[in-house]
């Protein structure tokens, strides 16, 4: 299996769990997968939040215009190949094939638009000190985004790894905050429901371009106390991983380095 941090639950899993998933998951062939979490995720808008417990969530749900490989390498995902005008311009070739969970096809304005969004002063999103060298980006075709930055900026293929796309049409539609509760993506998992202060539940895209996830169902429960996320990793440990904090901050340090 390739590609774990951009396929099937690769935050909460590909990074957290590694080989131990890789191995485990030919063998269960379950169609539910509980995940507990320290906390509930505070935020399911890929934009308005950095931390570990909803990353691990929305990565999920989302793809992002590039992502890493197993050996750190930065790879295609929504982008498929990407070249310098100048020092301070890129230009991303874009997949035509990618649907977001809606059945509308991901364009290179959503790209562009997902690019305004984020490094918009007035959205505040609190990952705009990673994005505030960009200053523009537009769709110069159907597959085709350029992308403008303040200077020559070296760095700036490893912040888009971080760049998840959303659909303009869809945030627009309903606004910023209904899009965080019922989130729209084009990832390997679909939003279904969150509970609050207790579980997100995610069901798999039969549709998704890219590898397909092995479970039906993935339930991330928020379980604070350390000693039952252990009970439920030992008790249940043919359906059940518990995510302690240590391997949080531990993973997602790992990955986005």
């Amino acid at each position: 299996m390739t590609q774990i941090r951009s396929g099937w639950l690769g935050a909460a899993l590909g990074v957290a769990l590694g080989a131990m998933m890789l191995a485990a998951a030919p063998a269960m062939a379950k169609d539910r997968l509980t995940v507990d979490l320290v906390n509930e995720p505070s935020s399911l808008d890929p934009q308005l939040q950095w931390n570990p417990d909803s990353y691990y969530v929305y990565r999920n749900v989302f793809d992002n215009l590039v992502t890493r490989d197993d050996k750190g390498e930065i790879v295609p995902q929504v982008a498929t190949s990407w070249k310098y005008l100048s020092d301070t311009e890129i230009e991303f070739q874009i997949r035509d094939d990618i649907t977001f969970h809606d059945g509308q096809k991901l364009t290179a304005e959503d790209v562009a638009y997902s690019i305004r969004r984020i490094t918009d002063p007035k959205f505040a999103s609190p990952q705009l000190g990673q994005f505030n060298k960009i200053t523009g980006a537009e769709a110069t075709g159907p597959t085709t985004v350029r992308v403008k930055t303040d200077g020559p900026y070296p760095a700036l293929l490893a912040q888009l790894v971080k760049l998840s796309i959303v659909p303009k049409h869809v945030v627009e539609a309903v606004g910023n905050d209904a899009f965080n509760l019922k989130p729209v993506g084009s990832g390997p998992y679909r939003f279904d429901s969150w509970q609050r202060g207790v579980a997100v539940t995610l069901t798999r895209n039969d549709a998704y371009w890219g590898q397909k996830g092995p479970f039906q169902t993935v339930v991330f429960r928020a379980v604070p106390d350390a000693a039952t996320r252990v009970a439920d990793l030992t008790q249940h440990i043919e359906t059940s991983f518990a995510l302690t904090a240590r391997l949080q901050q531990l993973s997602l340090l790992n990955y986005l380095t």
